[in-house]
Protein backbone atom coordinates (compact mmCIF):
# COMPACT_ATOMS: atom_id res chain seq x y z
CA UNK A 1 0.00 0.00 0.00
CA UNK A 2 2.14 2.85 -1.28
CA UNK A 3 -0.16 5.20 -3.18
CA UNK A 4 -1.26 8.44 -1.51
CA UNK A 5 -4.49 8.39 -3.49
CA UNK A 6 -7.15 5.74 -3.89
CA UNK A 7 -7.54 3.89 -7.21
CA UNK A 8 -9.94 5.46 -9.69
CA UNK A 9 -13.67 4.70 -9.62
CA UNK A 10 -14.01 3.71 -5.98
CA UNK A 11 -17.65 2.98 -5.20
CA UNK A 12 -19.92 1.49 -2.58
CA UNK A 13 -18.97 -2.04 -3.64
CA UNK A 14 -15.30 -1.33 -2.91
CA UNK A 15 -16.20 0.03 0.52
CA UNK A 16 -18.29 -3.06 1.21
CA UNK A 17 -15.56 -5.43 0.05
CA UNK A 18 -12.81 -3.97 2.23
CA UNK A 19 -15.13 -4.22 5.24
CA UNK A 20 -16.14 -7.79 4.32
CA UNK A 21 -12.60 -9.04 3.80
CA UNK A 22 -11.27 -7.32 6.93
CA UNK A 23 -13.99 -9.01 9.01
CA UNK A 24 -12.36 -12.37 8.20
CA UNK A 25 -9.08 -11.37 9.89
CA UNK A 26 -9.25 -12.91 13.36
CA UNK A 27 -6.51 -10.58 14.61
CA UNK A 28 -8.87 -7.60 14.46
CA UNK A 29 -10.93 -6.79 17.53
CA UNK A 30 -14.49 -5.47 17.48
CA UNK A 31 -13.10 -1.98 18.13
CA UNK A 32 -10.61 -2.35 15.24
CA UNK A 33 -13.44 -3.25 12.87
CA UNK A 34 -15.72 -0.50 14.18
CA UNK A 35 -12.99 2.10 13.54
CA UNK A 36 -12.20 0.68 10.10
CA UNK A 37 -15.87 0.62 9.06
CA UNK A 38 -16.35 4.21 10.22
CA UNK A 39 -13.25 5.40 8.36
CA UNK A 40 -14.25 3.55 5.17
CA UNK A 41 -17.75 5.02 5.42
CA UNK A 42 -16.23 8.54 5.52
CA UNK A 43 -14.34 8.03 2.25
CA UNK A 44 -14.92 10.86 -0.25
CA UNK A 45 -14.93 9.49 -3.79
CA UNK A 46 -14.27 12.86 -5.42
CA UNK A 47 -11.22 13.60 -3.23
CA UNK A 48 -9.81 10.08 -2.98
CA UNK A 49 -9.39 10.26 0.82
CA UNK A 50 -11.64 10.29 3.87
CA UNK A 51 -13.15 13.26 5.63
CA UNK A 52 -11.02 14.56 8.51
CA UNK A 53 -11.60 11.99 11.25
CA UNK A 54 -10.45 12.73 14.79
CA UNK A 55 -10.46 10.61 17.92
CA UNK A 56 -13.47 12.46 19.31
CA UNK A 57 -15.53 11.53 16.25
CA UNK A 58 -14.51 7.86 16.46
CA UNK A 59 -15.23 7.76 20.20
CA UNK A 60 -18.68 9.23 19.64
CA UNK A 61 -19.62 7.02 16.68
CA UNK A 62 -18.14 3.71 17.92
CA UNK A 63 -18.86 4.14 21.63
CA UNK A 64 -15.30 3.05 22.48
CA UNK A 65 -12.82 4.71 24.83
CA UNK A 66 -10.01 7.04 23.81
CA UNK A 67 -7.37 4.42 24.65
CA UNK A 68 -9.13 1.71 22.63
CA UNK A 69 -9.46 4.05 19.65
CA UNK A 70 -5.75 4.91 19.73
CA UNK A 71 -4.75 1.24 19.87
CA UNK A 72 -7.12 0.26 17.06
CA UNK A 73 -5.87 3.02 14.76
CA UNK A 74 -2.28 1.95 15.52
CA UNK A 75 -3.04 -1.65 14.55
CA UNK A 76 -4.98 -0.73 11.41
CA UNK A 77 -2.05 1.38 10.22
CA UNK A 78 0.57 -1.21 11.22
CA UNK A 79 -1.31 -3.98 9.40
CA UNK A 80 -1.88 -1.70 6.38
CA UNK A 81 -5.66 -1.62 6.37
CA UNK A 82 -5.41 2.17 6.31
CA UNK A 83 -2.73 4.82 6.02
CA UNK A 84 -2.62 8.48 7.00
CA UNK A 85 -2.91 10.40 3.72
CA UNK A 86 -2.91 13.82 5.38
CA UNK A 87 -2.03 14.57 8.99
CA UNK A 88 -4.49 16.80 10.79
CA UNK A 89 -3.34 20.21 11.97
CA UNK A 90 -4.46 21.55 15.33
CA UNK A 91 -7.83 20.04 16.19
CA UNK A 92 -8.50 18.85 12.65
CA UNK A 93 -8.47 15.06 12.40
CA UNK A 94 -6.33 12.96 10.08
CA UNK A 95 -7.50 12.09 6.58
CA UNK A 96 -7.08 8.39 5.82
CA UNK A 97 -6.76 6.19 2.75
CA UNK A 98 -8.25 2.69 3.11
CA UNK A 99 -6.30 -0.09 1.36
CA UNK A 100 -8.62 -0.53 -1.62
CA UNK A 101 -5.77 -1.99 -3.71
CA UNK A 102 -5.62 -4.98 -1.35
CA UNK A 103 -9.40 -5.43 -1.52
CA UNK A 104 -9.24 -5.33 -5.33
CA UNK A 105 -6.59 -8.07 -5.39
CA UNK A 106 -8.67 -10.29 -3.12
CA UNK A 107 -11.80 -9.70 -5.20
CA UNK A 108 -9.91 -10.62 -8.39
CA UNK A 109 -8.54 -13.80 -6.80
CA UNK A 110 -11.99 -14.87 -5.64
CA UNK A 111 -13.45 -14.13 -9.08
CA UNK A 112 -10.89 -16.42 -10.75
CA UNK A 113 -11.54 -19.17 -8.20
CA UNK A 114 -15.31 -18.99 -8.74
CA UNK A 115 -14.81 -19.17 -12.52
CA UNK A 116 -12.55 -22.22 -12.18
CA UNK A 117 -15.03 -23.97 -9.93
CA UNK A 118 -17.86 -23.24 -12.36
CA UNK A 119 -15.79 -24.64 -15.25
CA UNK A 120 -14.99 -27.80 -13.29
CA UNK A 121 -18.66 -28.25 -12.44
CA UNK A 122 -19.65 -27.85 -16.09
CA UNK A 123 -17.11 -30.49 -17.13
CA UNK A 124 -18.58 -32.97 -14.66
CA UNK A 125 -21.96 -32.53 -16.34
CA UNK A 126 -20.62 -32.85 -19.90
CA UNK A 127 -20.88 -36.64 -20.14
CA UNK A 128 -19.78 -40.01 -18.86
CA UNK A 129 -16.52 -39.89 -20.82
CA UNK A 130 -15.46 -36.86 -18.81
CA UNK A 131 -16.87 -38.04 -15.52
CA UNK A 132 -14.17 -38.82 -12.94
CA UNK A 133 -14.11 -42.15 -11.17
CA UNK A 134 -14.94 -42.47 -7.49
CA UNK A 135 -11.23 -42.47 -6.69
CA UNK A 136 -10.60 -39.18 -8.46
CA UNK A 137 -10.96 -35.84 -6.75
CA UNK A 138 -13.92 -33.79 -7.91
CA UNK A 139 -12.45 -30.36 -8.56
CA UNK A 140 -14.80 -27.73 -7.17
CA UNK A 141 -16.88 -30.29 -5.24
CA UNK A 142 -16.91 -29.71 -1.47
CA UNK A 143 -14.31 -27.03 -2.07
CA UNK A 144 -12.63 -25.08 0.69
CA UNK A 145 -14.48 -21.91 1.77
CA UNK A 146 -13.67 -18.77 -0.18
CA UNK A 147 -12.61 -17.05 3.03
CA UNK A 148 -9.38 -19.07 2.81
CA UNK A 149 -8.46 -16.95 -0.21
CA UNK A 150 -8.65 -13.72 1.78
CA UNK A 151 -5.07 -12.88 2.67
CA UNK A 152 -3.91 -10.17 5.03
CA UNK A 153 -2.43 -6.86 3.89
CA UNK A 154 0.75 -7.78 5.80
CA UNK A 155 2.36 -11.04 6.87
CA UNK A 156 0.89 -12.68 9.99
CA UNK A 157 2.74 -11.83 13.16
CA UNK A 158 3.39 -15.50 13.86
CA UNK A 159 5.68 -15.58 10.81
CA UNK A 160 8.04 -13.07 12.39
CA UNK A 161 11.11 -14.56 14.02
CA UNK A 162 11.16 -13.83 17.72
CA UNK A 163 11.12 -15.29 21.18
CA UNK A 164 7.90 -16.94 22.25
CA UNK A 165 6.33 -15.12 25.18
CA UNK A 166 5.94 -16.92 28.47
CA UNK A 167 2.46 -18.41 28.99
CA UNK A 168 -0.01 -16.61 31.23
CA UNK A 169 -0.19 -17.87 34.77
CA UNK A 170 -2.03 -17.03 37.95
CA UNK A 171 0.12 -19.16 40.26
CA UNK A 172 3.64 -18.66 41.51
CA UNK A 173 5.93 -19.26 38.49
CA UNK A 174 8.89 -21.59 38.61
CA UNK A 175 10.72 -20.86 35.35
CA UNK A 176 13.67 -18.52 35.04
CA UNK A 177 11.83 -16.43 32.43
CA UNK A 178 9.19 -15.26 34.90
CA UNK A 179 9.63 -12.06 36.82
CA UNK A 180 6.32 -11.82 38.65
CA UNK A 181 3.15 -13.67 39.52
CA UNK A 182 0.77 -11.77 37.27
CA UNK A 183 0.08 -12.47 33.63
CA UNK A 184 1.41 -10.05 31.01
CA UNK A 185 -1.00 -7.43 29.75
CA UNK A 186 -2.93 -8.37 26.64
CA UNK A 187 -2.37 -6.72 23.28
CA UNK A 188 -5.59 -4.78 23.71
CA UNK A 189 -4.54 -3.09 26.94
CA UNK A 190 -6.77 -5.20 29.20
CA UNK A 191 -5.23 -6.74 32.28
CA UNK A 192 -5.72 -10.45 32.64
CA UNK A 193 -7.87 -11.46 35.61
CA UNK A 194 -8.97 -14.82 37.02
CA UNK A 195 -12.38 -16.10 36.02
CA UNK A 196 -15.01 -14.84 38.42
CA UNK A 197 -13.07 -11.74 39.47
CA UNK A 198 -15.19 -8.68 40.17
CA UNK A 199 -15.35 -6.08 37.41
CA UNK A 200 -14.79 -2.59 38.80
CA UNK A 201 -16.74 0.28 37.27
CA UNK A 202 -14.75 3.50 37.18
CA UNK A 203 -16.90 6.00 39.09
CA UNK A 204 -14.13 8.40 40.10
CA UNK A 205 -14.95 12.09 39.77
CA UNK A 206 -12.21 13.82 37.76
CA UNK A 207 -11.72 17.57 37.44
CA UNK A 208 -10.75 18.74 33.96
CA UNK A 209 -9.66 22.16 32.76
CA UNK A 210 -10.56 23.37 29.29
CA UNK A 211 -7.25 24.04 27.51
CA UNK A 212 -8.49 24.58 23.94
CA UNK A 213 -11.79 25.46 22.31
CA UNK A 214 -12.55 26.35 18.73
CA UNK A 215 -15.24 26.25 16.07
CA UNK A 216 -14.48 24.05 13.06
CA UNK A 217 -16.26 22.71 10.00
CA UNK A 218 -16.29 19.56 7.95
CA UNK A 219 -18.57 18.15 5.28
CA UNK A 220 -21.13 17.21 7.93
CA UNK A 221 -21.56 20.70 9.37
CA UNK A 222 -20.20 23.05 12.03
CA UNK A 223 -19.01 21.83 15.40
CA UNK A 224 -17.26 23.07 18.55
CA UNK A 225 -14.13 21.12 19.46
CA UNK A 226 -12.98 21.09 23.10
CA UNK A 227 -9.73 19.80 24.63
CA UNK A 228 -9.56 19.27 28.41
CA UNK A 229 -6.63 18.34 30.65
CA UNK A 230 -6.59 16.70 34.08
CA UNK A 231 -4.22 17.48 36.94
CA UNK A 232 -1.56 15.03 35.70
CA UNK A 233 -1.55 16.23 32.10
CA UNK A 234 -3.87 13.62 30.61
CA UNK A 235 -6.00 14.91 27.75
CA UNK A 236 -9.68 14.31 26.98
CA UNK A 237 -11.52 15.88 24.07
CA UNK A 238 -15.09 16.27 22.92
CA UNK A 239 -17.00 17.89 20.08
CA UNK A 240 -20.53 19.22 19.71
CA UNK A 241 -22.35 19.63 16.40
CA UNK A 242 -24.12 23.00 16.35
CA UNK A 243 -25.16 23.15 12.69
CA UNK A 244 -25.83 20.21 10.39
CA UNK A 245 -27.83 19.25 7.33
CA UNK A 246 -29.28 16.51 9.51
CA UNK A 247 -31.79 17.96 11.95
CA UNK A 248 -31.40 14.94 14.23
CA UNK A 249 -27.61 15.34 14.38
CA UNK A 250 -27.94 19.06 15.03
CA UNK A 251 -30.48 18.60 17.83
CA UNK A 252 -28.36 15.87 19.44
CA UNK A 253 -25.22 18.02 19.23
CA UNK A 254 -26.93 21.05 20.72
CA UNK A 255 -28.31 18.93 23.57
CA UNK A 256 -24.79 17.62 24.29
CA UNK A 257 -23.44 21.18 24.23
CA UNK A 258 -26.11 22.25 26.71
CA UNK A 259 -25.08 19.37 28.99
CA UNK A 260 -21.44 20.46 28.76
CA UNK A 261 -22.30 24.10 29.55
CA UNK A 262 -24.40 23.02 32.51
CA UNK A 263 -21.41 21.08 33.82
CA UNK A 264 -19.31 24.23 33.42
CA UNK A 265 -21.98 26.29 35.15
CA UNK A 266 -21.77 28.80 32.32
CA UNK A 267 -23.75 30.18 29.40
CA UNK A 268 -22.52 29.97 25.83
CA UNK A 269 -20.07 32.87 25.35
CA UNK A 270 -19.85 34.95 22.21
CA UNK A 271 -16.35 33.57 21.63
CA UNK A 272 -15.73 29.89 22.43
CA UNK A 273 -12.18 30.84 23.38
CA UNK A 274 -13.63 32.24 26.60
CA UNK A 275 -14.27 28.65 27.73
CA UNK A 276 -10.51 28.08 28.08
CA UNK A 277 -9.48 27.94 31.73
CA UNK A 278 -12.88 26.85 33.05
CA UNK A 279 -13.21 23.64 35.09
CA UNK A 280 -15.62 20.79 34.60
CA UNK A 281 -16.12 17.50 36.45
CA UNK A 282 -16.62 14.15 34.72
CA UNK A 283 -17.27 10.59 35.87
CA UNK A 284 -14.46 8.16 35.09
CA UNK A 285 -10.82 8.57 34.12
CA UNK A 286 -11.13 7.32 30.54
CA UNK A 287 -13.49 7.23 27.60
CA UNK A 288 -16.01 9.79 26.35
CA UNK A 289 -16.63 12.39 29.09
CA UNK A 290 -19.73 11.91 31.27
CA UNK A 291 -20.31 15.37 32.67
CA UNK A 292 -21.46 16.13 36.20
CA UNK A 293 -23.75 19.20 36.30
CA UNK A 294 -22.17 22.04 38.26
CA UNK A 295 -25.11 22.28 40.69
CA UNK A 296 -24.96 18.53 41.39
CA UNK A 297 -21.19 18.73 41.91
CA UNK A 298 -21.74 21.54 44.41
CA UNK A 299 -24.19 19.40 46.39
CA UNK A 300 -21.75 16.46 46.35
CA UNK A 301 -18.91 18.68 47.59
CA UNK A 302 -21.03 20.01 50.45
CA UNK A 303 -22.01 16.48 51.52
CA UNK A 304 -18.34 15.45 51.57
CA UNK A 305 -17.40 18.56 53.58
CA UNK A 306 -20.15 17.84 56.10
Amino acid sequence: MTSDKAPDKIGSLDQFQIALYASKDKRLSACDLACLFEIVDRFLKDKGITRPTGKAHLERETGRSNGSIKESIRRLIEWEYIRVARTGVGTRGNEYLPNFEWAHRIAATIKVEIRERATAKQKRRSGAENRPTSTQKLVGHNSAPLRNLVGRPTAPLEQLVGRNPAPQTYVIPTGDDYVGISAPASAHGLSAAPVGADFEVDTAIVELTVTAAEVDQDDEGTFIYIVMTDDVGGERDDSFTVESQSQRAQEAGQAQLAEFLRALGADMPGDVGELVGKQVHVIGRHGPPKYVPADEWGRRAMRVAA
